[in-house]
């Protein structure tokens, strides 16, 4: 799966956030191997995050549209399985679009650098992380590069407003 997804201020102050993404596997509404592309777009309203995009649609290889993914909603810490970052806020929208039934990734975007979020993850879980190409990765438990839990630190590219710093994105195996 990939994603790509990017934001532009308008002139009277609103985020338009765009996002296109690919994945090259099961199309589950036909249950049949398959490329599904969503294209998204939408306002981003900082102060309300449930109301994150007004609009996305997703258009699947037999080019017609489906409803987007609803946003995910903040999970409990249990459900997280690692700490939350202080001040961190939950992208509902983005978690509900990049998980499946085999995984599930919560995403977090927070005002402080990637360096001092990496620090804070290196206290609380008592390990080092692993350099990447994008980011810092943590492997809580099971194997790189995707564990069955795991904390990716990563800065942000633009992929949200300039205030955001810094994008944290737990993943979660099917795993135990």
């Amino acid at each position: 799966m990939a994603r790509f997804v990017w934001s532009r201020q308008q002139a009277d102050g609103r985020i338009v956030q765009f996002g296109v993404g690919i994945v090259d596997g099961l199309d589950v509404r036909h249950l049949d191997p398959g490329t599904i592309l969503s294209l998204s777009a939408g306002i981003i309203d900082l102060d309300n995050e449930g109301a994150e995009q007004e609009s996305e649609e997703d258009l699947g290889t037999d080019d017609t549209a489906s409803a987007a993914p609803a946003p995910k909603g903040e999970p409990g810490p249990t459900e997280l399985g690692v700490p939350r970052y202080p001040g961190a806020s939950f992208d509902g929208r983005n978690s509900s679009a990049m998980s499946s039934d085999e995984e599930h990734y919560f995403i977090y975007h927070a005002g402080d650098s990637p360096e001092k979020v990496v620090a804070f993850y290196e206290r609380e879980l008592r390990k080092k992380g692993t350099k990447t190409e994008g980011g810092v990765l943590f492997t809580v438990k099971g194997k790189p590069p995707f564990p069955d839990l795991g904390v990716i630190i990563q800065e942000n590219a633009g992929t949200y407003p300039p205030a955001v710093k810094t994008i944290i994105t737990v993943r979660r195996g099917a795993g135990p």
